[in-house]
């Protein structure tokens, strides 16, 4: 899992959120920590991977 750092400012911030909101903030940091190991990432292909052969990049796509 990676460190997702915050600013002082930003902690302050999501202090003074509702209860619910914040609760939801705090499940993004934990999915962005244990990212691109999180659901819905699927393999770059064509273009977007930079070649027209298999792709080897990833990128994190939500499943709502």
């Amino acid at each position: 899992m990676s460190e997702v750092r915050i600013t002082r400012e930003a902690q302050m911030e999501i202090a003074a959120l509702p209860t619910p909101i914040k609760d939801r903030v705090l499940a993004l940091f934990e999915r962005l920590a244990a990212w691109p190991d999180v659901s819905g990432v699927k393999p770059l292909r064509g273009e977007l991977a930079g070649h027209t052969g298999s792709a080897q990049a990833t990128t994190a796509c939500s499943s709502r």
